[in-house]
């Protein structure tokens, strides 16, 4: 049963959505950067070949970097919100009581 409360809405916002969504994008980055090494050094003889292998890679890079800073933003509100313990595994967050 969801919860409607603030607490209960970061908790489904963050376990449900933003995890599994910075997962897929890394995983995704990581499989593009995979795909442009191999794309690099089977077509080592085109210079064609290594170019696309280069901008494959290049955007895989480009792509695992802003999933980190995603991770990383992700941080700076679970911080800036207070949110003191969350466990993954439970799909609990507890917050700061307000001021």
């Amino acid at each position: 049963m969801p919860s409607t409360t603030y607490e209960g809405f970061l908790n489904n916002l963050i376990t449900q959505i933003i995890n599994p969504a910075i997962v897929l994008m890394f995983a995704l980055a990581t499989v593009i950067f995979l795909f442009g090494v191999f794309k690099f050094i089977s077509k080592a003889d085109q210079e064609e070949g290594r170019t696309d292998g280069k901008n494959s890679m290049l955007w895989g890079v480009l792509g695992m970097t802003i999933m980190i800073g995603v991770w990383f933003l992700l941080g700076v509100i679970i911080e800036t919100f207070g949110i003191e313990d969350i466990k993954p595994e439970t799909n609990t967050v507890h917050l700061k009581p307000f001021q």
